[in-house]
């Protein structure tokens, strides 16, 4: 697969200035997939319990597989909150939806908007399909200190709806809907009425959802986040590879980083992106098991992009 385009893991693996193993301790369930935002000096975090993680190698259609469904299981999920720091050092964690079969929450993104905490989730409504895959969810989005809940409903009428990612700043409630083209939905306060904005932008691959949009001061862009480009193959298994992606005040993406891993051209899922003064904070989690904090500064990633961009800044 990466031979196909050009790349070999060398040249893909990202240098960190620490990379440290968070470790959520003992739990039925596996905990993956963390996300993280910054409050004053604190790192506030969430987390997935889940029943429906992927096993490290996909099928010979390339497609990932659910262990859940090769027990023969329903799904299981839950989410937990916690604090930590740069070294994954863990406190203050707490079972903030207890796991249950559907209907469930899953996938959380944390950020903080006026001083509040929320968390933006895929809530897994229905299992409709169950050999086939097929789902039925919708996005709720939670105020962490009160548990006050609200749901979204599709702003085109779609049964399933995942991953819309929060993009950092202190005008309004906003979200990422879509890469291709780049639409956002923005909350009038704390409520489920919603402006959906479809721009005439797109990202110059097509990219799945991943990290939080993070806001910067800079005089080139406005902001960067992490986005993936899945891949599958029987070696190598199931791929997402990361790119961050830096966008205008406007959402108009300007540049896109060449592609990078953390360690490995396996399972790895990055879906968080924190901003602590220049210092970027990245949590991944790797062939759904193991979970990872790492920082570097914000100017060094500028390498990972085109000389022609670099010219500009």
């Amino acid at each position: 697969m990466l031979r196909r385009i050009g790349l070999k893991k060398d040249s893909l693996a990202i240098s960190l200035q620490t990379r440290n193993n968070l470790d959520f301790g003992k739990f039925p369930l596996r905990v993956i997939n963390p996300s993280l935002c910054v409050k004053g000096k604190t790192i506030y975090g969430v987390a997935r319990l889940t029943s429906g993680y992927i096993e490290r190698y996909c099928d010979y259609a390339g497609r990932p597989i659910q262990q859940f469904r090769t027990r023969g299981e329903r799904l299981i999920e839950g989410v937990i909150e916690f604090q930590t720091d740069t070294f994954g050092n863990i406190s203050n964690l707490r079972v903030l939806q207890t796991p249950t079969n559907i209907p469930n929450y899953q996938d959380p993104r944390i950020f903080s908007f006026k001083s509040e905490i929320y968390i933006v989730m895929t809530q897994m409504l229905e299992e409709k399909y169950l050999n086939a895959g097929r789902w039925r969810s919708g996005i709720s989005i939670q105020k962490v200190e009160t548990g006050e809940l609200i749901n979204l409903i599709s702003p085109l009428g779609n049964e399933i709806e995942k991953n819309w990612i929060p993009i950092l700043n202190e005008e309004s409630i906003k979200l990422l809907y879509s890469s291709n083209p780049i639409s956002i939905v923005e909350l009038d306060n704390f409520s489920s009425n919603y402006k959906f904005h479809k721009t005439s932008y797109s990202s110059t691959l097509h990219l799945n959802n991943r990290s939080q949009m993070v806001k910067v001061k800079d005089d080139n862009f406005s902001y960067i986040r992490v986005a993936s480009r899945k891949f599958a193959n029987l070696k190598y298994g199931y791929t997402p590879l990361h790119y961050f992606e830096l966008l205008s005040e406007e959402f108009q993406p300007l540049a896109l980083s060449r592609p990078f891993v953390f360690s490995s051209r396996q399972m790895e899922i990055c879906n968080s992106l924190a901003l602590d003064g220049e210092t970027l904070i990245l949590t991944w989690t790797e062939n759904e098991e193991t979970n990872m904090i790492g920082t570097l500064p914000i100017q060094s990633i500028f390498g990972m992009f085109s000389s022609d961009f670099n010219r500009r800044l």
